[in-house]
């Protein structure tokens, strides 16, 4: 398998990047997203923040609503994700000029939301 490209994703406050491989990888697909951590010490975007997000992305796998983990080193400092390719984002469609497509996309997200909840209900307990 060969790496075919990089496409930047986030922004200096949040380094994220999709690869691209020459072909599909089992069960995961042709591309990957890729989050690094911003800063070593404390702070936003330091390492708290993706052992939050590894944390998060198990809690979350079994409802479906998330991307799925596929890897994680937290000394490195990287968390690899499937990719939701161009699944837009809530704002993307909030901003748009469809007025219905963001009616559609809140109620999507509250049933989402509750997909979530539902399935991650009573986690935290015991």
């Amino acid at each position: 398998m060969s790496l075919v490209a990089e496409v930047p994703l986030g922004h200096d406050w949040a380094p994220v990047t999709r690869l691209m491989f020459d072909r599909d990888l089992p069960g995961v697909g042709r591309t990957v997203v890729v989050k690094t951590r911003r800063v070593d010490g404390a702070g936003h975007g330091g390492p708290t923040h993706l052992r939050r997000e590894e944390a998060a992305l198990r809690t979350a796998a079994p409802t479906g609503v998330t991307a799925r983990l596929i890897a994680s080193d937290q000394a490195s400092g990287v968390v690899v994700t499937t990719d939701l390719e161009d699944w837009p984002t809530l704002e993307s469609v909030l901003l748009g000029a469809n007025a219905e497509a963001a009616t559609r996309a809140v109620v999507e997200f509250g049933v989402a939301v509750g997909r979530l909840h539902a399935g991650t209900r009573g986690m935290g307990e015991g």
